[in-house]
C-alpha cells in the first residue's frame, strides 16, 4: 500500500481518544475514511483497528452489525490466545446485550470476562467503560449463580465489587 501498517493503528488509536473524549465528528471521519467493514478480515495487525471500529458501530447504535463483528473478534481472540482482547470484546458484547434490556445474555458475557480478567489480573479493561461497566457489574453482583459455579460464582463477584468500588473511587460514575 505504500504506507506503513502503524499509521492505520495510530489513526485508530486517535479515533479512540476522540470517542473518549466525546468528539464523535472525529470518529465519524475516521470510521468514514477507514475502508473497514463487519467482514473485514480479522489478523493480529487489524485486530485493535477493528475493535475500535466496533465501538464506533455501537456509537451509532449500529449493534446487530457491532455485534457481529465483535461475535468474529471473539472467536479470534480465543483461537489466537490473545485474553486482553478477548476481555475487550466480552465487555463491548456485554454493554450491547445490557443496553438491549438482555440482562441474561449480559452477565453471561461479564461472567466469562471477569473469568478471563481475574486469572490475567486485568483492571484497566474494565474501568476504562466507566459507567456503562459500573452498571453492569451492579446487575452481576446482585444476580444470583449457578449452585454447581457457586465458588467461582463469587470470586467474581468480590472481582467485579473490588472493580466498582476503583471506578467509584475514581470519580468514574
Amino acid at each position: 500500500r505504500g504506507t506503513s501498517h502503524w499509521n492505520y493503528l495510530i489513526d485508530a488509536f486517535r479515533c479512540k481518544l476522540s470517542m473518549d473524549a466525546g468528539d464523535a465528528d472525529q470518529s465519524m471521519e475516521w470510521f468514514s475514511s477507514s475502508k473497514l467493514s463487519v467482514f473485514t478480515e480479522i489478523s493480529r495487525i487489524r485486530e485493535f483497528e477493528l475493535i475500535v471500529y466496533a465501538r464506533v458501530l455501537i456509537l451509532l447504535n449500529r449493534d446487530q452489525d457491532a455485534e457481529l463483528l465483535l461475535q468474529r473478534l471473539l472467536t479470534f481472540a480465543g483461537d489466537n490466545r490473545r485474553p486482553h482482547s478477548r476481555v475487550e470484546v466480552l465487555n463491548l458484547l456485554s454493554m450491547i446485550a445490557f443496553r438491549s434490556h438482555h440482562v441474561r445474555m449480559a452477565l453471561k458475557y461479564i461472567g466469562e470476562s471477569l473469568d478471563v480478567g481475574m486469572a490475567e489480573g486485568y483492571i484497566r479493561s474494565y474501568l476504562d467503560e466507566s459507567s456503562p461497566m459500573a452498571q453492569i457489574l451492579r446487575a452481576y453482583i446482585k444476580s444470583r449463580g449457578k449452585q454447581s459455579e457457586e465458588d467461582i460464582f463469587k470470586k467474581r463477584k468480590v472481582f467485579a465489587a473490588g472493580l466498582l468500588k476503583q471506578i467509584r473511587e475514581l470519580g468514574m460514575l
